[in-house]
């Protein structure tokens, strides 16, 4: 009888583990020119965010928003001639941000997980300089519109105050 139960044992073992790594399943989330992202690109770049700074209060749909954005401005970096150079950049952000977390007693995980933190710099060092730049095309439209702004000022604006219980 001892047998049937150890065997029983075993196969239930063996189910759970199959559910368990079937629930683990890599999923696609969303895709941007046919290049897809995946569940596993998103735990990346969770992890990333919650190593380089308080990002603990973020909803998976704000890291997602995120994720989404960050990947939409390298396809058009990656489709337009601008080019950045973004070495210095990363390697000198990347060391603040690992002398901050030695501070914290945080530390690099592995290799991967190096280079998982520098690929997502790189990401967000793109959206920033895109968005720079963009900013800075529009520098004369952005910082000469005083006129029009006066022109909030200039109305001259009259109310009544009506009690309800003065109509009734």
């Amino acid at each position: 009888m001892s047998k049937f139960f150890l065997k029983l044992f075993i196969f239930l073992l063996i189910i759970f583990q199959y559910n368990y790594s079937f629930s683990l399943e890599n999923k696609i989330l969303f895709k941007i020119l046919n290049k897809s992202f995946t569940s596993i690109d998103f735990d990346k770049r969770n992890k990333y965010l919650q190593f380089v700074g308080d990002n603990s209060e973020l909803s998976n749909d704000e890291i997602l928003e995120d994720f989404i954005s960050v990947n939409l401005f390298n396809e058009s970096y990656l489709n337009s001639n601008i080019r950045y150079e973004l070495t210095n950049e990363i390697n000198k952000i990347y060391d603040e941000i690992i002398i901050s977390n030695e501070n914290n007693n945080k530390f690099i995980e592995n290799d991967d997980f190096k280079k998982n933190i520098i690929e997502n710099l790189k990401l967000d060092l793109i959206r920033k300089k895109i968005i720079q730049t963009y900013l800075e095309s529009k520098r004369e439209e952005i910082f000469n519109k005083e006129d029009e702004l006066n022109l909030l000022y200039n109305f001259k604006i009259k109310y009544i105050n009506v009690f309800i219980a003065d109509i009734i």
